[in-house]
């Protein structure tokens, strides 16, 4: 069974653990940190923190062996439809990720990837192929 939601306290050495293996420096789980389990096996993370007036994703992580099944555009819709439940509408990324063009993001005048989280949702969803709404 897969699982998306907040990180537990207990969970917490083993995302380190993952990050670490991905030469993350940022092994502070606060903020927002997401986790996907599949049968209570952690297999990735994701964290969004506000930094002065806007959201910033920081990572997306799956694991080597749950790579390519989708898992991680499962983990990014995941937190973004939290932060959207918050009244959030935009969020950013530093660097110009291939991965995260793809799934929507687009350079800013800033030269950072921004992301428009409705204008995200109202395009479907990739890994089924039927979705296109906030739930």
């Amino acid at each position: 069974m897969l699982s998306l939601r907040k990180c537990l306290e207990e969970e917490k050495h083993k995302i380190q653990e993952i990050l670490t293996k991905e030469n993350i420096t940022d092994l502070c789980l606060k903020d927002i940190v997401y986790v996907g389990l599949e049968n209570e096996e952690l297999f990735g993370v994701i964290k969004a923190e506000k930094e002065e007036n806007k959201w910033i994703l920081k990572y997306l992580v799956i694991i080597d062996d749950k790579r390519g099944q989708n898992l991680g555009d499962a983990l990014l819709r995941s937190i973004l439809n939290y932060l959207y439940s918050q009244g959030v509408h935009r969020i950013y990324f530093k660097s110009k990720e291939t991965y995260f063009l793809k799934k929507g993001f687009s350079v800013n005048n800033n030269d950072e990837l921004e992301l428009n989280i409705p204008d995200f949702f109202s395009k479907g969803c990739n890994s089924c192929g039927g979705c296109n709404e906030v739930q």
